[in-house]
């Protein structure tokens, strides 16, 4: 339920393909730099009903099996495409402030 994990922005940054869920922000992070797999392995979670972050609901353990031998057969392909600008400090840096500048103006 990380929205942006260390791990996976660490790995994007060193061209290492990220297979991760359909749920949660992490997701939009891999689209966003094309560093990886999004896997279909979770059903949407209703955020209206609490959550057991103890007993999370269990993804799709096939399609993940699946997803991960993708990425290992295919790894040469996912590393050539993988975009670092978006994770770059000085973008980041930069659509913050843009940001906070729209923000500010209204």
């Amino acid at each position: 339920f990380d929205f942006c994990p260390n791990s996976v922005v660490e790995a994007i940054a060193n061209k290492l393909p990220v297979l991760c869920s359909n749920l949660c922000g992490t997701r939009e992070l891999v689209e966003s730099t094309n560093a990886g797999t999004v896997s279909i392995c979770d059903e949407k979670i209703n955020y209206r009903k609490q959550v057991d972050l103890e007993n999370p609901p269990m993804p799709d353990i096939q399609k993940i099996t699946d997803d991960i031998l993708q990425i290992f057969e295919n790894e040469d392909s996912f590393v050539r495409q993988i975009n670092t600008n978006p994770i770059n400090i000085s973008n980041t840096t930069k659509a913050y402030i843009d940001f906070a500048r729209i923000v500010a103006e209204k």
